[in-house]
């Protein structure tokens, strides 16, 4: 007879427990919308030119450089375009986060300006499907005609076609600035462009609000430029700028680094009637090794 008395005790004792409630959290406050704004290319040109009248620069510690991982590519979305896509249509698809790899068909492209923007999180190649490529700027004298603008862009790599008939007018044919960072640009054909004096370059990575880094320019053919192929100025110097296994010609510089503590890794190029191979001002520097015909970097300023 002792067990009812146990089991109506324990009735009792579970009918006067009352259960806490779990007490509901506030939901989580959306973030306040931030906004920034950049000076691009067009409302505030990079002063040009790799000379300072009157100015022998005093050499400054290089500023350090965190490096940016770079992300682990995984399967994204592929697009494909032809000679009719206009330069926004190609813009948004670079931005597009999502997108991993972007075909061009065979053709001769006449798109105007690509003023790139985004700092994606991960890359995209834009390249041809086969081959035979051409961006043509049909450059008007007098006018400035910009191929690509990298304006704080990321992660980034255009590869494998012509760039032609751009006239930069005072800039570069293509222009990386603004803090932009993982721009490669491989396999390009850069020549026959509108050159009109010492202020025009073909690739210029430039400073402006913050330091250009990490940008890589490999396995091109960089011509004729009445400026340098590859400028480098405007300070912050851009930092980890790798210039491999290109050929460099016609030019009054083939690589020029006049920037505050820009520094530039030459290997393996072939340069071939330029006015100065290489030239780096006392506040940048250019390590130099395996280029032809020499890895002698001449000292100005």
């Amino acid at each position: 007879m002792g067990a009812p008395k146990i089991a109506t005790l324990l009735v009792l004792v579970l009918a006067g427990c009352t259960a806490t409630p779990t007490p509901t959290p506030d939901p989580t406050p959306e973030p306040t919308p931030q906004t920034s704004y950049r000076i691009g290319v067009d409302t505030c040109t990079p002063v040009m030119g790799h000379h300072r009248p009157g100015h022998k620069p005093k050499p400054l510690p290089s500023p350090v450089l965190t490096s940016t991982p770079t992300p682990t590519p995984t399967a994204g979305v592929t697009r494909t375009f032809g000679p009719t896509v206009t330069a926004a249509q190609l813009v948004a698809a670079i931005a597009d986060n999502s997108v991993d790899t972007i075909y061009l068909t065979p053709g001769t492209y006449r798109i105007g300006k690509l003023d790139i923007r985004t700092a994606r999180t991960r890359p995209v190649v834009v390249r041809p499907q086969s081959s035979g490529v051409t961006f043509d700027g049909d450059s008007v004298a007098g006018v400035q005609d910009v191929f690509a603008v990298f304006d704080g862009a990321a992660y980034i790599t255009l590869a494998g076609f012509t760039i032609t008939d751009y006239g930069p007018l005072g800039t570069g044919v293509i222009v990386i600035l603004n803090g932009a960072h993982h721009i490669t640009l491989d396999a390009l054909t850069m020549t026959g462009n509108r050159m009109t004096g010492g202020n025009d370059h073909l690739i210029y990575p430039a400073g402006h609000s913050a330091a250009t880094h990490d940008v890589t320019i490999s396995n091109s053919t960089l011509d004729g430029a009445s400026g340098g192929a590859i400028h480098i100025y405007h300070d912050p110097g851009a930092l980890n700028v790798r210039v491999l296994n290109n050929r460099i010609t016609n030019s009054t510089w083939g690589i020029i680094a006049a920037a505050t503590g820009a520094t530039v890794i030459a290997t393996g190029n072939t340069f071939s009637g330029n006015g100065y191979n290489m030239l780096a001002y006392p506040i940048a520097t250019i390590n130099a090794s395996g280029n032809s015909p020499s890895d002698f970097v001449t000292t100005s300023g």
